[in-house]
């Protein structure tokens, strides 16, 4: 997902070369939905699993869900906070 991100985030620098933290907020208002729901339509497919009667395959359904959604907090949370420190100190 976050390839998805920086991709869009390619794109719309490319629309507004001066402004990039609008770039980054109109990035995260187009890709963060496909990438929300994405990761919210996953988690839930895998925490199905939770239902198995192996109890290994039902750990795994856990586990893969609750990384779903750190990735999730990952690309929306922190990576754009990330690039906006980024970008502020190469500015000045």
């Amino acid at each position: 997902h976050s390839l998805s991100f920086l991709r869009r985030l390619r794109l719309e620098i490319h629309d507004r070369p001066n402004n990039t933290e609008a770039a980054i907020e109109e990035t995260g208002r187009t890709a963060g939905r496909s990438i929300f729901m994405a990761s919210v339509i996953l988690s839930t497919g895998f925490a199905t699993l939770v239902f198995a009667r192996i109890d290994s395959v039902a750990w795994f359904g856990i586990l893969i869900s609750a990384a779903l959604f750190m990735a999730l907090l990952a690309d929306l949370l922190i990576g754009p906070s990330v690039l906006k420190l980024s970008w502020a100190r190469s500015d000045t």
